[in-house]
């Protein structure tokens, strides 16, 4: 399963851009596109939105897509970038592939909270090596916690990417996480282990909320 990411930084007045985001996000289900807004909380630039959507392939990407080439779906695109200043630099869309977890796509409640750990690898040759880290962290994590994680790594977009992804409640049980997880011996260890693999300046703590 493969993961569609997009985002945008927009000027931060949700609400004008909440209702836009609303009708986007039911134009996109209408076409049969499982897509999921989310706010970026912690970690992100102020204004910041971003857009999920599950894919079995890329194919399958490009079908939906093509649902939505019409005049109603750009016109509203243009609703969206009036929101979007012209001076703030924009991430590429990027595409991940599961690694661990996404084996069926789900519907995610609002107010769901999704942590995200990633980073770029510092050295290509260990993508396997990290890879297999990254799985042990989610098994350490799942152990302490009963949360399991997702692990990722993109194909499209900025590469070497790797990243674990969580899904909570709300932001008290994230909080409640953590704390297992930083009071427990072994953890901390294992996470440390992970900056023999990333690019100095590249690993990142961030958390998004669902809004629509």
């Amino acid at each position: 399963m493969l993961l569609f990411n997009r985002e945008i930084v927009t000027t931060g007045e949700m609400d004008k851009i909440m209702p836009i985001i609303q009708e986007a996000i039911a134009m996109v289900r209408a076409a049969g596109i499982p897509m999921n807004a989310y706010a970026g909380a912690n970690g992100f630039v102020s204004g910041t939105i971003v857009f999920t959507a599950e894919y079995e392939s890329t194919a399958a990407r490009a079908a939906a897509q093509s649902k939505l080439f019409n005049q109603a779906w750009f016109d509203l695109n243009r609703k969206i970038l009036a929101f979007v200043p012209q001076n703030l630099p924009q991430r590429e869309d990027m595409m991940f592939n599961f690694e661990r977890g996404g084996d069926e796509i789900v519907e995610i409640p609002m107010g769901t909270i999704f942590n995200s750990t990633y980073f770029t690898l510092a050295n290509p040759a260990n993508f396997p090596k990290a890879l297999a880290w990254a799985n042990e962290m989610a098994e350490i994590g799942k152990k302490i916690t009963g949360n399991d994680s997702s692990v990722l790594y993109s194909i499209y977009g900025p590469l070497g990417i790797i990243g674990m992804v969580e899904g909570y409640e709300n932001f008290a049980k994230a909080d409640e996480a953590r704390a297992k997880v930083l009071a427990n011996a072994e953890w901390m260890p294992k996470f440390l282990e992970g900056g023999m693999f990333a690019m100095p300046g590249t690993i990142f703590r961030k958390q998004i909320v669902k809004i629509a």
